[in-house]
């Protein structure tokens, strides 16, 4: 690993990804969802085990979505 890697995750927050989540229910393809936490949680787990930082990072906007 080289210094300065880390693996970073966007956005696994539980507006998204619990069924209590406001966003969640905007999720349609529930069988998609599963497949890619499965293979982010796979993902997560690899860089873990050779030592790479993960690095969770939630999305913010400024009011009135001025971005």
């Amino acid at each position: 690993m080289r210094d300065g890697t880390a693996f970073v995750v966007i956005e696994f927050q539980r507006e998204w990804l619990d069924r209590a989540g406001k966003l969640c229910s905007l999720l349609q393809d529930e069988e998609h969802l599963h497949l890619a936490l499965q293979g982010a949680e796979e993902a997560v787990e690899a860089a873990r085990a050779e030592g790479v930082p993960v690095v969770h990072v939630g999305l913010r906007f400024q009011l009135g979505y001025a971005e």
